[in-house]
This record gives structure tokens, sequence and C-alpha cells, in this order.
């Protein structure tokens, strides 16, 4: 009955208000001196770098600029995500996200991880003000991979390594709140945890049919249930 959990971060576990899109663009000022149009980019459910390459192409800036862009964004993105974080006064815990982290904590079957489209220290700054980051010793991330279905088998790699234990893919859990984190569950064979809790609609999750569907983090008892169901 041993599981891997892995957690998305944003409109899962935090409620982010959009310090990660301000820090972005902020970054993308820096780099290019003027601002990029974001408003066409759909956040939910992306790596920091395709983000990164899609602002590009919606700014008609070349393909050849996405690499020297990226590595420069990579720089400086993490001092300014700080300062966009110390800077907003409702950068919260989603309801539900702490007890059940600490939940599973406490249940020597459940191994932790992260499963998100950030790059590792951007992840790791965006938990550090909610004394999470100690539950989650592994994990795959936006710096790990442009493309967030290759993240599932970079952070099974790492659990295994990590926790010198093994789990069939159906004892594979991943918990998020996008499109995509059912994607990555289904083609890496994982069960899915989803929330409504992101900018993705009820309907739009539920058609892609994953294993459980819940409103919010909130019923403890029952998102145990499902982990270990």
């Amino acid at each position: 009955m041993n599981r891997l959990v892995l957690f998305d971060i944003d409109e899962t576990l935090i409620k982010p208000r959009g310090v990660g899109r301000r820090a972005l663009s902020r970054s993308l000022v820096q780099i290019f001196g003027h601002e990029l149009d974001t408003s066409a980019v759909f956040f939910s459910g992306k790596t920091d770098p395709q983000l990164v390459q899609e602002i590009l192409i919606a700014n008609k800036i070349g393909e050849s600029e996405f690499q020297p862009t990226w590595m420069k964004v990579s720089e400086i993105y993490p001092q300014i995500l700080k300062e966009e974080i110390a800077n907003t006064n409702d950068y919260s815990l989603l309801s539900g996200a702490q007890e059940l982290v600490l939940a599973l904590a406490e249940r020597p079957q459940a191994s932790l991880g992260l499963l998100t489209g950030n790059t590792e220290l951007g992840a790791r700054i965006k938990l550090e003000p909610f004394q999470l980051n100690a539950h989650f010793p592994i994990g795959a991330y936006g710096s790990d991979s442009q493309n967030r279905m290759h993240l599932p088998e970079i952070a099974y790699n790492r659990a295994k390594a990590h926790f010198a234990r093994d789990w069939q893919r159906g004892e594979i859990v991943i918990i998020g709140d996008s499109v995509n984190d059912i994607f990555c569950a289904q083609g890496f064979l994982a069960r899915s945890i989803i929330v409504n809790t992101g900018r993705t609609t009820w309907d739009a999750l539920a058609e892609l049919k994953p294993d459980f569907l819940f409103t919010s983090l909130e019923p403890t008892a029952s998102l145990l249930e499902a982990v270990f169901a």
C-alpha cells in the first residue's frame, strides 16, 4: 500500500496571486528593455521555459532568441520572484493544503515529492514561506524539461534513488489542478487526484476523466482515502 505522491504547486498547494507572471514579466523587461505582452498566454499547467517560449512567439521574437533569453531569465527570475512574494499581502496556502501534506508526511507508506512547471529554485522559493520544503525532498521541475510530460519519469527516478523504494505505476499519485496534471498522470499510467482550485473549469477537468476530482483539498479524510484507494 505504498504510495509516491507528487504535488503540483501553483493553484494546487498555493494561491500564487500572479507572483510568477509578474516576476517573469519583470525579468523579460530587464532583458529586452520594454514590457512584452503576456495577455494571450495561458499560464496554468505549463513549465516556465514553455511560458517564456510562448511569450516570445506571441511577441514575434525569433526562435533563435529563446535559449539565450531563457538562460538570462533563469539567472534573474529567482530574486524578482522573492520580491514579488514579499510584496504580495494575500499570497497564501490554499485551504486544506497544509493539513493534507502533514497528514501524508506522518504516514510511512507515503513518499512525497513535487511535480511542477516551476524551476527547482522557483518552486522552493514559493514554498518557503509556508515551511513545506522539508516535506518534499525530491521533485521534477520545469528546469528539468520544457515538456511537462517528461516530468513524471524524472520524479519517479529521483524518488527511487532517494527513498530506496519502488512503486508500480498505479501506486504513483499526481495531485494537481490543471489538464496537464491529468495528462501527466495518464501518460505515465499513474493515478490523478485533481482539485478544481485553479483556472480550469470543473467541466473541462471532468471531461478528461481524472481518477478523482475534488472541489478543494479541504476534505483531508476523503483525499487520504483517494491517495490510498
